[in-house]
């Protein structure tokens, strides 16, 4: 197992107790990260636990892509079955119209400076 102890009484060049700029709260965070990963690695010191998830998260990621366009095709095929491009061409151009700052009336042209 590990056993890691630190002296009970700061140095007074140590002013941040716990924190992460505490040297020992770090040096704790990183080997406890090297003890997780010691935990899931082969005796021929390979990685081996998380094959079967790469793929899975490789498949299902396939498969969530499969499904967004498949939707993507439907809402698509809904939107022209029922010619509802000019109701949310209109829609969108009001929300432009509410959201969006205003273009101003009259522009003015700036100053032509002197080039000598």
């Amino acid at each position: 197992g590990w056993n890691i102890s630190f002296p009970e009484k700061k140095g007074n060049n140590l002013v941040a107790m716990a924190t992460v700029q505490d040297l020992q709260v770090a040096a704790l965070a990183v080997l406890t990260l090297l003890a997780w990963r010691e935990e899931t690695v082969g005796a021929d010191g390979f990685e081996h636990a998380g094959q079967f998830s790469l793929y899975w998260n490789l498949t299902s990621t396939v498969l969530y892509l499969l499904l967004a366009a498949v939707l993507i095709c439907v809402v698509l095929g809904v939107l022209q079955r029922f010619n509802w491009h000019a109701k949310l061409k209109r829609l969108f151009f009001r929300l432009e119209e509410v959201l969006l700052p205003k273009r101003p009336h009259q522009v003015r042209q700036p100053v032509l400076k002197a080039a000598w």
